[in-house]
């Protein structure tokens, strides 16, 4: 008996049927995506507070998004990456004394000759340090304070001085930081560590298998190629929301002495090209503060930051669309099905660097057009470049459908090589 036929029948006896492959990919998306996604503290008027039931939907429901627009929730989780960033820096602003140079030599030549190690102040010693966890915890809305009022407000960044826009006017902290352990914060997550562990296994698992089957030469679905492009985003947001706690209910009160103000005014940016005027074009921004409740994106977010939130938007959804791209040379029943994979992947990859490259040109022409050209014509020009605009997101989620629905409809009719299991005695050594 040949190998070849050998190969055969253990395949014949360890076949895996659509259902197989349906369950195994439905596992892994729905436990990257689960675990994935960090929601926020739930505001002090919120009715899911303490509510199991509405915990487990408000999950679902983030969770259903980040499935259908995960490039929303990595844009999301990039502006709250760089809002930590200023927070951080505005605390060691406002508090060098946790951090003071003290030469251990004073008799040295230079200061440069010798490593100078740094020490905290006696004062700061007898205060919590602050960390990147308290930084998260603070940008997702976990500490709150009571006014005189007798209401319980959310203190956000700016109420502690944090300066959210590079030409916004500092103002001096409405509130004093929070002086929290580290410890305290923790213990209010949920407990995470194993399920994390668990999730980064079973997906390292289905990438080993994705490769082995290449390996062996035996077909991949088009449902586990999809599969892996959320693996590639979910990785995208284990990354930028490492440091931030996990599934944190209630927030932790902060006792300090309040006028009755609105904690919730910003200093207007003086920037004349918001991040928010041009995340407009990329269209996703719009998105966030419909899908999801709370404050996350700053439209007043320093340029420089926002473009690198854009950038991580940019790469994230080009990937996925890319990823969707590997599977063109894949075999499918008709031609009408392969031309709407290849056109479909096509669109998700390259309509977010289209759509960004128009709005930078916009945003540098329309100046220009505004002072030359007649009123009319710029208003024309404009509202053409809208039409173009909402045409493309129109196009682009018919794509991001057809790639979701797609992959479930390739499954009606299987070839032998797709449902064959990998032989992985050929991995492993042995007599």
């Amino acid at each position: 008996m040949s190998t070849n036929s050998d190969a055969s029948q253990l395949g014949s006896g360890c076949d895996r049927s659509a259902i197989d492959i349906t369950w195994s990919c439905a596992a892994v998306i729905l436990a990257c995506v689960w675990k994935a996604v960090h929601p926020n503290v739930p505001p002090p008027d919120s009715d899911s507070r303490g509510s199991k039931r509405a915990f487990v939907l408000r999950r679902l429901y983030m969770t259903l998004w980040t499935i259908l627009l995960p490039e929303v929730v990595v844009l999301r989780a990039a502006t709250q990456w760089h809002e930590t960033r200023r927070i951080a820096e505005a605390y060691k602003k406002q508090h060098p004394e946790d951090s003071i140079d003290i030469p251990l030599n004073t008799g040295a030549r230079s200061s440069k000759d010798v490593a100078q190690p740094k020490y905290r102040s006696d004062e700061s010693r007898n205060r919590p340090q602050w960390t990147n966890t308290h930084s998260f915890f603070l940008s997702m809305g976990g500490f709150v304070t009571i006014q005189s009022d007798g209401k319980r407000r959310t203190i956000r960044p700016e109420d502690l001085g944090v300066v959210v826009a590079e030409d916004s006017m500092e103002t001096a902290p409405k509130l004093p930081w929070p002086m929290v352990e580290e410890d305290d914060i923790k213990e209010k997550r949920q407990g995470d560590t194993i399920t994390k562990a668990l999730v980064v296994w079973q997906t390292t698992w289905f990438v080993l298998q994705i490769i082995a089957r290449g390996v062996e030469g035996l077909a991949v679905t088009e449902l586990e190629i999809m599969t892996l492009a959320y693996g590639l985003l979910s990785a995208f947001l284990y990354g930028l929301w490492w440091n931030k706690p996990y599934d944190v209910q209630t927030p932790i009160l902060v006792q300090a002495q309040l006028e009755e103000v609105d904690l919730h005014d910003s200093t207007p940016a003086r920037e004349p090209l918001k991040v928010a005027d041009f995340l407009h074009g990329i269209w996703i921004a719009q998105l966030d503060t419909i899908i999801f409740e709370g404050r996350f994106f700053h439209s007043d977010i320093p340029l420089f930051d926002g473009m690198v939130s854009a950038i991580f938007l940019i790469t994230s959804a080009t990937l996925f669309g890319a990823i969707h791209c590997i599977a063109w040379n894949f075999e499918f029943l008709t031609h009408i099905e392969r031309l709407l994979w290849i056109s479909s992947s096509l669109v998700v990859a390259a309509t977010p660097c289209i759509l960004t490259a128009g709005t930078i040109f916009t945003a540098l022409v329309s100046p220009v057009l505004e002072r030359f050209l007649h009123r009319v014509c710029f208003i024309a020009f404009t509202k053409g470049g809208d039409f173009i605009h909402h045409v493309a997101l129109c196009v682009y989620c018919l794509a991001r459908i057809i790639l979701i629905v797609q992959p479930f409809v390739l499954l009606r009719d299987l070839s032998p090589s797709a449902t064959q299991s990998i032989s992985w005695t050929r991995f492993i050594p042995h007599v």
